[in-house]
């Protein structure tokens, strides 16, 4: 009986530490988003080979974010947004990724990068804090959806989780 709850409190003392050390990390360090692009995911649903990645890292201080979006197969992309909007659903834009249109053709594969600002939201989050555009994204109201020439109103999406 002893040797039992000997091994019941050791169990307790390392869910508690790795509770309290999930929390602080959350808290006080870095954390971040991802979404897996595809055209099963736009509404309604694009059949299309292209596929896409997206990680956004919170800065340590929450007041910036940074994003890397990977993109394959693609052909035509005049446009990058995080929207606002639950799975199976569609909504407004929260910051363009990057602008549309761009006079040169982006096919193939493209891979962007940049930083998140408050001064950047649109839409819903004007004039609104990046941690507003986080707790969106925490929340499962955000996803990341790119615009082709042949598809205008998005070619592939995914949910920021």
């Amino acid at each position: 009986m002893g040797k039992l709850k000997v091994e019941a409190f050791t169990f307790a003392v390392i869910l508690l530490l790795t509770c309290l050390g999930g929390a602080a990390d959350k808290s006080g360090g870095q954390h971040s988003f991802k979404a897996e692009l595809s055209g099963s995911e736009e509404v309604p649903p694009v059949k299309t080979e292209a596929r896409g990645q997206a990680t956004i890292q919170v800065s340590k201080g929450g007041n910036q974010l940074t994003y890397v979006l990977s993109i394959s197969h693609i052909k035509g992309v005049t446009a990058a947004y995080i929207q606002a909007g639950r799975k199976g659903e569609n909504g407004p834009l929260v910051i363009e990724l990057f602008p549309e249109p761009k006079k040169e053709d982006i096919g193939g594969t493209l891979l962007a990068e940049g930083k998140i600002e408050p001064y950047l939201l649109v839409g819903p989050l004007q004039e609104g804090s990046v941690h507003s555009l986080i707790q969106l994204m925490e929340a499962g109201g955000a996803y990341i959806n790119i615009l082709t020439k042949k598809h205008p109103n998005g070619e592939i999406r995914g949910q920021i989780k």
